[in-house]
């Protein structure tokens, strides 16, 4: 190769370099933008996946948290007996990914847990407090309120035992049918308590090593495409 030849070859290796920069600068953002939804997207499935199961997690742990000898509730998702699992509420973005507000109870929709018998907050007295249902309390007509959640401090819990319902002739066996006498049982930390330190536990550990190898696969694939559809085809086009 004379000297001529290499001048040329020279030339024509940075009009190629010139080329593909201004190819990169022009098409790559679009690229990235395409590939970014599809993060936000992965990002979604894996955010809402690790919220619900910490979420059930927490109420697992508090539904555990009470000998089922005098109160059984596990797995009960009526909320008009009081179940938890229907506080779980995860409102997304257009993308999916999970829309945290203010803080990690915005995945709650506390409106999902009626009133207690008094007109008190079943969501306040049992998430956030942490009270257990179950208790007997006592209207203002000092009558027994069945069914009712405890005012703090109540002392006495329902368990196993005979009752007779209103008009029946005889006793029937219940599983709430008697009075134990105990004082009233507090889940501490509170549910509310726990979803806060499992979440931001969860954020920094294993969510945050999920989200960081999608990121990792995702800016493989960029760099991909980018050789893919813009550098190689200029490349091709020069080594004719």
């Amino acid at each position: 190769m004379d000297l001529d030849d290499l001048v040329k070859n020279i030339d024509r290796y940075i009009e190629m370099d010139a080329e593909i920069v201004k190819a990169v600068s022009k098409h790559a953002p679009k690229i990235a933008d395409e590939e970014t939804i599809n993060t936000y997207k992965d990002y979604a499935k894996v955010e809402v996946k690790k919220y619900t199961e910490v979420f059930n997690r927490v109420v697992d742990a508090f539904y555990s948290d009470y000998t089922p000898l005098k109160y059984k509730r596990q797995g009960n998702i009526n909320i008009n007996a009081g179940g938890l699992y229907d506080l779980l509420d995860i409102q997304t973005d257009e993308t999916g990914r999970v829309l945290l507000q203010t803080s990690y109870k915005d995945i709650l929709n506390p409106s999902n847990m009626h009133t207690d018998r008094h007109g008190g907050s079943l969501y306040e007295t049992v998430f956030e407090q942490g009270w257990h249902g179950g208790a007997r309390s006592i209207a203002s007509d000092k009558t027994e309120v069945w069914g009712a959640h405890p005012s703090p401090g109540t002392a006495y819990w329902r368990t196993r035992g005979k009752v007779k319902y209103p008009g029946a002739t005889k006793y029937k066996m219940h599983r709430y049918g008697r009075w134990y006498r105990t004082p009233a049982a507090r889940m501490r930390p509170s549910p509310s308590e726990l979803l806060v330190d499992w979440l931001e536990d969860a954020d920094r550990n294993e969510l945050y090593q999920e989200l960081k190898t999608i990121s990792g696969e995702y800016a493989k694939v960029i760099g991909k495409r980018i050789q893919d559809e813009i550098i190689e085809p200029i490349t091709k086009k020069y080594m004719l």
